[in-house]
């Protein structure tokens, strides 16, 4: 590996029009990279330097205390030893009087004198600063019952990612099966209730309509539900095929799974980082008087009104970024250890996905970042200014702004999920982001039935993991907390406890959910480049069987067919 824009051979665009990436030139993840998207990365390290000025901008002109403290009319902050002002500028109430050393109250950013009234203790002695104050004394009570609940859920997320490893099939058809008996239940009942009420004759009649009419829609759904699972089975099987895979790879690479661990401390830095800037901006600002109401302001500039802005669209590209190089670097440990033939020998994946990125992808993440952070901020402005505008009373344009706020929903989700899988190709072949996305829509159009078995039955099981891991924790905090004569509000631990146990199991299953993404491309292309017989495949012997059994049902009908790539064969079993 060598530095950034640097190559000893090769690029990977010259390496693929070789032979169409045949199995006696490809030995796994191109090594000889190229820096992919350098523009981009040029483009991100500026918008960075950017921010950076506009933030030392608003702090030259700015001061925290104005955010935490308050000001009073005369513009002092609350409290402190002010500056003196410009006298034209100081309101008359103002010329021989300060204040701002007095006993004071803040409330709502402004000094109020401290009184010795009623009307002190009813803002100072509020419901609000008494249930923070009950909820602080809640959690110190049971503080380790919490710890305790919050070690379980991460051993119950760990429990249920080997649940996945060993128990996939199981797991996958239980979910099935369920799904099928919930829907035959529900459209029995409906045909039961209408059958009563025509048998019955007391209900109304649009009561009956209403039941034979979701009795109808009902007994379509399932009928739909069935068909899909019966057409899909083989592909439903190959669910439960990566499952085990995936379980395979995190025993192979166990550490791939705290990646989403550094990944949210990295973005609560950021947050952090940006809550800080975003309040030195809003207490920056040059001292002007307001005639009509004789106080002090502080009126913010072109520039200060433009870090504003600035720092919104940071946030969402930052953020994307952080999740764009998690993806990167579990996508790369995982096509390194799948296209490695003797998998018990591979050679720290994870440090070298690491490199990977560092060297080579840094531009391609940003520019897939910068994507998806364009789309969401898009949306944002959508949202504010239809908050801002009146109720439109026209049928037209409500349908309009709904069907332009599903379009840009819908958008996001495609963009968000092409260039999750567009990062799987750049971690295997090298390329930059378009080239790479081109080639990952294609794996992902010629498998259509096994994508939305994936997005369908996968996602769902890894939801359902979600779901027991917060269940359960917040049920045994209920049980242990319920009989505590000391906890005020039961709700405040039982609150901790849940979210973090949604977090924990969150990250583990999008971890998992990313290594299930990656092995499926790399068994995609795995089928497209080998036979299984001159080539030999990269996969293990499970997923080996699973290709040898759909290729028996080819082979009588393609004897006389054109020949076809192997991806697109199998949308035919």
């Amino acid at each position: 590996m060598g530095a950034c824009c640097s190559s000893d051979s090769e690029s990977s665009q010259d390496f693929r029009k070789r032979k169409n990436l045949n199995a006696d030139e490809f030995d796994g993840p191109i090594k000889s990279r190229t820096c992919t998207d350098v523009q981009y990365l040029v483009l991100f390290v500026g918008f960075i330097f950017v921010w950076a000025g506009l933030v030392a901008y608003a702090v030259s002109h700015g001061d925290l205390k104005r955010i935490l403290e308050g000001y009073d009319d005369c513009g002092y902050i609350c409290g402190m030893d002010n500056p003196a002002f410009n006298n034209s500028m100081i309101p008359r109430d103002c010329s021989q009087r300060d204040l701002t050393l007095k006993n004071k109250l803040i409330f709502g950013r402004r000094c109020i004198p401290e009184g010795e009234g009623a009307a002190f203790e009813i803002v100072a002695a509020s419901d609000v600063t008494e249930f923070f104050e009950k909820a602080a004394k809640d959690v110190k009570v049971c503080y380790k019952e919490i710890v305790y609940l919050c070690l379980f859920a991460l051993a119950l997320s760990v429990f249920m990612i080997v649940l996945y490893r060993y128990f996939a099939g199981f797991l996958v058809w239980f979910v099935l099966i369920s799904v099928v008996i919930v829907c035959v239940g529900f459209t029995a009942y409906l045909w039961s209730q209408w059958i009563s009420a025509r048998q019955t004759g007391d209900g109304a009649e649009n009561k009956k309509t209403t039941y034979f009419v979701y009795a109808i829609l009902a007994t379509l759904a399932t009928i739909i539900i069935l068909l899909l699972i019966f057409g899909m089975r083989k592909s439903i099987h190959l669910v439960a095929h990566l499952f085990y895979e995936s379980g395979k790879a995190v025993q192979a690479m166990p550490l791939i799974v705290c990646q989403p661990f550094v990944t949210f401390v990295a973005v609560c830095g950021l947050l952090f980082l940006w809550i800080y800037f975003f309040l030195w901006i809003e207490s920056s600002g040059f001292p002007r008087l307001k005639v009509n109401a004789e106080r002090i302001t502080f009126k913010k500039d072109e520039v200060i009104q433009f870090a504003r802005v600035f720092n919104v669209i940071a946030i969402f590209w930052m953020v994307q970024f952080f999740i764009g190089c998690q993806h990167m670097i579990i996508s790369g440990a995982v096509s390194t250890w799948f296209f490695t033939r003797k998998k018990s020998a591979v050679n720290s994946p994870i440090s070298t996905s690491y490199g990977y990125l560092f060297n080579y992808h840094l531009g391609t993440v940003a520019l897939g970042s910068l994507l998806i952070a364009i789309v969401q901020i898009v949306r944002l402005i959508f949202s504010a200014v239809k908050s801002a505008v009146k109720e439109p009373k026209n049928d037209f344009t409500r349908s309009l702004y709904k069907c332009f706020s599903c379009c840009l929903y819908c958008l996001e989700k495609i963009l968000v999920y092409l260039t999750r899988n567009a990062y799987i190709e750049v971690a295997i072949f090298g390329d930059n982001l378009w080239t790479s996305g081109k080639r990952a829509y294609h794996v992902l159009v010629n498998n259509a039935l096994r994508v939305a078995a994936i997005n369908s039955v996968g996602d769902f099981i890894l939801f359902l993991g979600k779901a027991l891991v917060v269940a359960c924790s917040v049920l045994i905090g209920f049980k242990l907390l319920q009989n505590n004569d000391e906890i005020n509000y039961i709700a405040v631990p039982l609150t901790i406890i849940g979210v973090f146990a949604y977090f924990v199991s969150h990250a583990f299953m999008t971890a998992f959910e990313m290594i299930i993404d990656t092995i499926f491309i790399c068994f995609c292309e795995d089928c497209d480049m080998n036979d299984g017989q001159q080539n030999p495949y990269f996969m293990s012997k499970g997923l080996m069987e699973f290709v040898e059994k759909s290729q028996k049902v080819l082979r009588v009908g393609d004897a006389t067919a054109e020949p076809k790539s192997q991806t697109s064969r199998f949308l035919e079993d």
